[in-house]
């Protein structure tokens, strides 16, 4: 059965209309996606996919410089098929260290001697103290962008789920062969289910990869800490169906997580699972951390890539009787 591409349905809830969707990435190019974002006419944001940064301040974007990639392409288990495919590269440490850790006020570089005194053969890192950690740094652009290649549900538009409602969300996903896992205590978010409540938050419901397994997280305060459940391994060039139940809460009598993976219910979690009683918004993509942290163990790992396709949004579950795949 043939999907359009939008299928938009408006619910009544309180005399407040939501709009949800069905998305399967019949666009020409990412380039179109982008045009529409700046337009205004998107589902998807693509700021935090868009474009490559200029990290050596030189006029123009190097190779080196051209870390992430957001692509439409053909699916890789059906040329029939169009998927949207994510990518993101570990910039070298030597560039990262050189450009990224100077003085951003005046743009002066970190001498190569300071890099040399500093490199940590063992984590092949520049270790130079930036602001504690290179993730850190105090450029807002750089650091939005670096670690992470993600698009999400416009945050000032519709596409914003209230709190202690039901809403549902499901995707396909695909980890590309090549796609990097890392065997230390660091990983990277694949979904995040974040809220609209100002900056600096964590996603109190997110999908993790660590150590090659799916990892659920659910933070009930906006500390960083939570609770964690395994959802069993991560497997390359497999589509996985992903389904999600959320009412998000700050109360335990309404908060609920239910998640099922190729039509199995692997996890059920009732309770506060979120800080705040404000909008839900979606995001998926990459968001890695630990590659340049020098406090952190030896991060090996270079190169993430998942592919995503036929997301959705509802208020019911609409793979009732309905084959999404």
């Amino acid at each position: 059965m043939k999907i359009l591409k939008y299928v938009v349905v408006l619910i009544s809830i309180s005399s407040q209309a939501q709009t949800y969707f069905f998305e399967d990435f019949n666009y020409g190019s990412s380039a179109q996606m982008d045009s529409l974002f700046l337009e205004d006419k998107s589902i998807w944001g693509m700021h935090l996919a868009m474009p490559d940064i200029d990290i050596n301040n030189n006029g123009v974007v190097d190779s080196i410089e051209k870390f992430k990639k957001t692509s439409i392409v053909l699916d890789p288990l059906d040329i029939k098929n169009q998927v949207l495919k994510i990518e993101l590269n570990k910039v070298d440490p030597y560039f990262y260290s050189k450009y990224f850790c100077s003085d951003y006020k005046t743009l002066n570089l970190l001498n190569d001697s300071i890099l040399e005194r500093n490199y940590d053969d063992t984590k092949k890192l520049y270790c130079v103290d930036c602001l504690d950690s290179p993730l850190k740094v105090s450029l807002p652009g750089y650091k939005t962008h670096m670690n992470r290649n993600e698009i999400n549900t416009l945050t000032l538009r519709r596409h914003m789920y209230k709190a202690n409602r039901d809403h549902w969300f499901g995707m396909n996903m695909l980890i590309d062969e090549k796609h990097q896992l890392d065997t230390i205590k660091s990983g990277e978010i694949v979904t995040q289910f974040h809220l609209k409540a100002g900056k600096g938050i964590n996603p109190p419901i997110a999908l993790i990869i660590n150590r090659g397994r799916f990892i659920l997280t659910i933070i009930k305060n906006d500390d960083g800490k939570g609770d964690v459940y395994d959802l069993g391994p991560v497997v390359k060039n497999e589509w996985i169906t992903w389904k999600w139940h959320i009412v998000t809460s700050k109360t335990d009598k309404k908060g609920l997580v239910e998640v099922w993976r190729n039509g199995e219910k692997l996890a059920t979690v009732k309770g506060k699972n979120a800080h705040k009683n404000v909008a839900l918004y979606f995001k998926l993509g990459i968001y890695k951390w630990g590659w340049w942290d020098c406090k952190a163990a030896y991060n090996y790992s270079g190169y993430k890539a998942i592919y995503f396709d036929k997301i959705w949004a509802n208020d019911h579950d609409i793979t009732k009787g309905y084959d999404v795949k």
